[in-house]
């Protein structure tokens, strides 16, 4: 895990070893991202639990797909009225612009240890044998995310598989479906977490990094185009991903989007 991933976890990693965090209240505002980036956060949050500490995830405008997957790892979820979540399943982004490239007589004569060594290569069409190995992959990866959704929400598969077809949900949705634990504000997240953490009453503390010049110098050198970024992402390797991407394939993300 990278970028802001890397820091969430390192944030999380702080109040797992600091004896005075009762508790974490985790704002997660995001689409979803990175399986793995998804995945790290989401066994971070069940360390925490695992030595003591309640964790109460506070779901921001969006919590779809990946935020999602690693929201179910806490005690309680909470959303706001307003909050969009669900988008359970996993995409592998890619575009072919094979005909495209042939029409004008372009090919790609790349010298390959195997026919699947450059499979969904934007040069070239993507045989069914291969679109098959693809989708097991996928296939592999959504089992995982049901599986987790059903463990961290206390229901079966049967109960969260006509949910995870990619769907959104609004925040009364998912509460009725059993998603989440509650509609409200910030005052109401906090108080469930006290009552979880009993003992109190008790301080609340807003943990904030301080950027460093390697991020400074980050922010300084990236593209002001997010479009070139988005190009990036969709030319470069494959990647499975847990997110909600209201513009398809256009808008996946150049790296980590947790």
């Amino acid at each position: 895990p990278a970028g802001i991933t890397q820091r969430a976890l390192d944030m999380l990693d702080h109040a797992l070893e600091d004896e005075k965090v009762a508790g974490v209240l985790l704002h997660v505002d995001t689409p979803g991202g990175s399986v793995t980036d998804a995945d790290a956060l989401h066994a971070r949050i069940k360390k925490l639990r695992e030595k003591g500490k309640r964790v109460v995830v506070e779901m921001g405008d969006v919590c779809a797909s990946g935020g999602y997957y690693l929201a179910v790892a806490a005690d309680r979820v909470w959303a706001l009225p307003t909050t969009i979540t669900g988008s359970i399943g996993v995409i592998i982004p890619a575009l072919n612009a094979h005909a495209f490239l042939e029409r004008h007589g372009v090919t790609d004569e790349s010298i390959m240890s195997g026919p699947n060594k450059a499979i969904l290569s934007p040069t070239r069409p993507v045989s069914p044998e291969q679109r098959a190995l693809l989708q097991g992959v996928v296939d592999s990866l959504y089992e995982r995310f049901v599986t987790l959704v059903a463990e961290g929400r206390g229901l079966s598969v049967d109960q969260v598989r006509p949910l995870a077809d990619g769907r959104l949900l609004t925040a009364e949705q998912a509460r009725a479906a059993g998603l989440i634990d509650g509609v409200g504000y910030r005052e109401a997240t906090l108080d469930t977490l006290s009552q979880l953490a009993e003992g109190g009453p008790f301080d609340v503390v807003r943990y904030e990094r301080e950027p460093s010049l390697v991020d400074l110098l980050r922010a300084r050198l990236a593209s002001p185009m997010p479009q070139a970024a988005s190009l990036e992402a969709l030319l470069g390797t494959p990647r499975a991903m847990y997110l909600y991407a209201p513009l398809g394939h256009l808008v996946a993300p150049s790296g980590p989007a947790l």
